[in-house]
C-alpha cells in the first residue's frame, strides 16, 4: 500500500518536472522570437505578403466603375484583380 502511494507520489513529481522543462522552454523560444522580431523591425524589414501594385490604369477604370459605366467584375477583369484585392486597393 505504502509503495504504491509512493510510486503515485514520485510520478507526480517527473511530470511536474517534465511540464515545468517544457514551460520554460517554451518561455526561451517566445523571447528569442521577440527579439528577433524587434531587430528586424528596427532594420526596416518588412514582415508579410508584399502589396499588388496597382496600374496605371486603375485610376481611370476606378472612374468608370464608380459612375457605374462598367460593373465591378468588368473592372476586376481589365485589372486582372480578384475582388479583394480591388476593395482593398479602393480603400487606400
Amino acid at each position: 500500500m505504502f509503495y504504491a502511494y509512493l510510486d503515485k507520489v514520485i510520478s507526480n513529481i517527473v511530470l511536474e518536472l517534465l511540464s515545468y522543462m517544457a514551460q520554460r522552454e517554451r518561455e526561451k523560444i517566445n523571447s528569442r522570437q521577440a527579439e528577433g522580431i524587434a531587430i528586424a523591425l528596427n532594420k526596416g524589414i518588412k514582415f508579410g505578403r508584399p502589396k499588388k501594385e496597382i496600374g496605371s490604369d486603375f485610376i481611370s477604370i476606378y472612374q468608370d466603375w464608380r459612375d457605374e459605366k462598367i460593373s465591378a467584375v468588368a473592372a476586376m477583369q481589365k485589372l486582372t484583380m480578384k475582388p479583394n484585392t480591388l476593395l482593398c486597393s479602393i480603400i487606400d
